[in-house]
């Protein structure tokens, strides 16, 4: 995945696609992470974390990840008790096969 390029696309992606600024917060949070984790295809982070990166509430995130997911950009799956959940970015790039 190109950090830069899927940046360049969300930004497009954004001019036909109206979502709240805790969505565009949490993308851009959520690509951090994969970043740092090395691009994996699917990674864990706690909501706390997210808290901290965003600035957002949990109530706020838990919204902004769900209308990630119906749009497209992102898959996420609970893993249940205290354990982080697990993400998945939807690379613009993996869409254009």
């Amino acid at each position: 995945m190109n950090y830069i390029t899927e940046i360049n696309r969300f930004y497009d992606w954004l001019e036909t696609n109206q979502v709240p600024k805790s969505a565009i917060a949490l993308w851009h949070g959520l690509m951090h992470i994969n970043n740092k984790s090395g691009w994996s295809e699917k990674f864990t982070v706690a909501i706390s974390v997210l808290e901290f990166k965003t600035g957002f509430k949990r109530s706020e995130l838990n919204q902004a990840r769900n209308i990630l997911t119906q749009k497209g950009r992102i898959k996420w799956r609970s893993r249940g008790g205290n354990l982080c959940a697990e993400y998945e970015m939807i690379g613009f790039s993996d869409q254009q096969a």
